[in-house]
């Protein structure tokens, strides 16, 4: 390969929680929550990359919440 990155998508965000910036995930990994098992995670917008770091994650009624560094409130 000639130094290009190839990204694979693993879930996708379904919306807040809390108001603290905690997200709602939907992961494509099974089990579920094995999404959390990678540290950095890669957000698309206008199919451009932004590297994130997961800080921290939580199962809440069988759904996935992950917390990512940057993110303070429901509002960003």
């Amino acid at each position: 390969m000639s130094g290009q990155q190839i990204h694979i998508v693993v879930g996708k965000f379904t919306g807040t929680f809390g108001i603290y910036g905690w997200l709602r995930v939907l992961s494509y990994t099974r089990p579920q929550n094995n999404i959390t098992r990678y540290g950095e995670w890669f957000l698309f917008r206008n199919n451009k990359p932004t590297k994130c770091i997961l800080l921290d994650s939580k199962r809440h009624h069988k759904k996935t919440m992950v917390l990512l560094e940057g993110v303070t409130s429901k509002e960003q």
